[in-house]
Order: structure tokens, then sequence, then C-alpha cells
């Protein structure tokens, strides 16, 4: 609606109430033709962003198999099915965060200070398309200044937008969807995004997380003191990280943990010695996720946020006794 309107100049840029530049993001394509159809275009864009950002992770990991393959599997999420035929900008923040990951996760190999000003103009980027963008990151002194370059922008540009931060975590203010907990301390809140995760996120596909618990093995007796800057330690912070600290509750929140979620997959596949049973597991996987992406283009497996109907009910309740709010109209 705001690219409508800012397009149309009903509106100036200032009197957006949202910290987000994802407006701008669609605004092209509005100008065009002003139909939600055109403006979902955006979203192939953010597909293409995501897809070059896997290629570039799978290479730093040395993953055995194609990123092709590992970013198919990605996108049979049900809830990034559901995102991208959607004007959410989460499918986007999913797109930028692989971005910067794929940077960072490069500096281990080398301190290049092109690498650093990638990896900051990135971490800026994101931040204005979210303000919630470093919770996806165990956020060192040297991020700090991204993030306060992106608020200062907001500040100077977006005032209406600047009360989100000074509300950050309000979950009172109208414009806050809240459809899990609404508590936000308690076990089921705690809980909640792990539930998503295992069922709109990865769906039958979660028992695969499990052993990427154990595979590769650890190294437990020669561990060291900089074993937390490892990659695979960096996708585990990624994947758990922003799943507990999220006040609002809601799935898409938390899209951009997919990746490192089917990253750990495919590590863990990938150190299996007996060639067979590795591509059985492979085979498995891919077939799981196949299955899930028809089922859920089809409407038998349930998928939030598709445009053709309202938000479902079944994913919106926790299993362990959560009870969720829906804004008041």
């Amino acid at each position: 609606g705001f690219s409508k309107d800012m397009i149309a100049g009903v509106r100036p840029v200032d009197d957006f109430e949202v910290p987000s530049i994802f407006p701008f993001f669609i605004a092209p394509f509005v100008a065009i033709d002003s139909g939600v159809g055109t403006s979902l275009w955006v979203n192939v864009i953010g597909g293409a962003v995501l897809l070059f950002s896997i290629y570039l992770i799978a290479g730093t990991l040395c993953l055995r198999t194609s990123s092709l393959i590992v970013s198919a599997i990605v996108l049979c999420s049900p809830l990034l099915i559901g995102l991208s035929r959607s004007l959410y900008l989460e499918f986007w923040l999913t797109a930028i965060v692989s971005a910067a990951f794929a940077i960072y996760l490069r500096l281990f190999d080398r301190v290049d200070t092109r690498l650093w000003i990638g990896f900051a103009a990135v971490f800026y980027v994101g931040i204005l398309t979210k303000m919630t963008f470093p919770l996806f990151f165990l956020v060192p002194a040297a991020f700090v200044i991204p993030a306060f370059l992106a608020v200062g922008t907001v500040w100077l540009f977006l005032p209406r937008a600047f009360a989100y931060y000074l509300n950050l975590g309000n979950t009172a203010i109208p414009i806050m969807y809240l459809v899990g907990p609404i508590d936000r301390w308690s076990l089921d809140s705690m809980g909640y995004y792990f539930w998503i995760l295992s069922t709109v996120m990865l769906g039958a596909i979660t028992p695969l997380l499990l052993l990427a618990i154990f595979l590769p093995r650890w190294n437990l007796r020669n561990i060291q003191w900089n074993w937390m800057l490892t990659p695979r330690a960096t996708l585990w912070f990624w994947l758990i990280g922003p799943l507990v600290p999220q006040i609002v509750k809601e799935p898409r929140h938390v899209a951009p943990c997919i990746v490192p979620a089917i990253l750990l997959m495919m590590l863990a596949i990938d150190s299996i010695s007996q060639r067979a049973v590795r591509f059985s597991a492979l085979v498995l996987l891919c077939g799981v996720s196949v299955l899930q992406y028809f089922l859920s283009t089809t409407g038998n497996f349930d998928t939030p946020y598709f445009l053709d109907r309202a938000l479902g009910q079944v994913w919106l309740i926790s299993p362990i006794s959560v009870t969720s709010r829906r804004p008041e109209r």
C-alpha cells in the first residue's frame, strides 16, 4: 500500500511508519502495474540472491552436493513457499541474511578489508530491511557501526518509523501482529519457534536435523577456545540463536533459520563414509522435500501466507497449550 501511495505521490517517503526499505524494493514493479501479481516478481530477484548466497556458502563448506540441490530443498520449505507467494518482506530477509553469512563465513579463511566492507554494507541493508536482522548474528563490536548507521538512517529519513526502535519488543502497539504466546519468557513462549521449526519450516525432514547434531562427529578431546568461529558452529548459532529472543511470535520472523538447518543436514549427509548410505540419505531428503512442496502448493499441507486464503489456524496454536491472540479489528 505504501509503495502505491509513494509512486502516486499521495504520501511522502518520511511518512512511512515501519522502519523498512522493502517498499522501495517493490516500488519499480508497482510503477509498471499496481497489481499484486506484478509486485510478486520482486521475490524472483530475492530468490536469485538467495540461490547465489547458498552457492557461495556451499563452496565455503566444501559440500559434495550441488548448491542447486541445496537451494531446491531450501525453497521446498512450506514456510518459504508461502512467503514467496506473498509480499511479506521475510522472503527477502532470508536472502539478505544468507548473503551476509556467505561473506561472514569467508572471513574465517582470510582477513580481507573488501570482505569486511561488503559484510558491513549487507548488514546495513539488512537492518534497514528489518530491525531484527542482528538477532541472526552473534554480534561482535565490529557490527555495531553498520547497526548505528542503519538506525541513524531511519531516524533521519523515516522519523515516524523510528518509534519502532523506541518500542522494540512492545507487543501492545497496534501494528504488532502476535499469533503466538503473549508472554515473553514462559516455557510456551520460548518453545514456540522450536515447534514452528519442526512444522511449517522443516516439516517431515526435521528428523534429519537431529542427525546433524552428531554428524560430522565433534572432536571434544581436542576442542579449542575458538571452536565457535568454525563454519559448523556458526550455522548452529544462525539456526538456534534467533529462536528464543524473538519477542513477537509469528512464523515468518524466523524464516532465515531454514537455510542453516538445511546446510547442517547436508554437512551431516556428506560426512557419511558409506557411499550407498550417503546417497540413500540424500535421495530421502530430496524426495520428502519434493513431496512437501507438492502437498503445500496443492493445499494438502498447511502453509502460512498464501495470498489466496487467510492465515491458517492449525499452525497458530502450539501443542504445548499456547493461546494465540488475533489483532482487534
